[in-house]
């Protein structure tokens, strides 16, 4: 998978996610360019899974303005050990 696809078209792409209506136009791609670079991913596989997942409408709860949730919301709930994002965890929810 190509790493910058994935970015361009992620807008577009995560349409049926779990919490795709909460997040507003562009910050799917930049929610996907952020994951993209953090060290806990290692591949746009993972990335999907973790964008299509339950953690994306957890880290809209916890956002800010839970209506419009951001980028930066996200990676505020990523880097919060709180919230136990894992090696394994992301590992996990590719496999599934």
């Amino acid at each position: 998978m190509d790493w910058h696809l994935v970015v361009k078209t992620a807008d577009e792409a995560f349409q049926d996610a779990y919490s795709a209506s909460r997040y507003g136009k562009g910050e799917w791609r930049l929610c996907t360019g952020y994951l993209l670079g953090h060290r806990l991913f290692q591949s746009p596989e993972e990335v999907t899974a973790f964008l299509k997942s339950k953690h994306m409408r957890w880290a809209g709860d916890a956002a800010r303005d839970s209506d419009m949730p951001t980028c930066t919301d996200l990676a505020a709930y990523v880097n919060d050990p709180r919230n136990k994002i894992t090696r394994e965890e992301i590992v996990r929810l590719a496999a599934d």
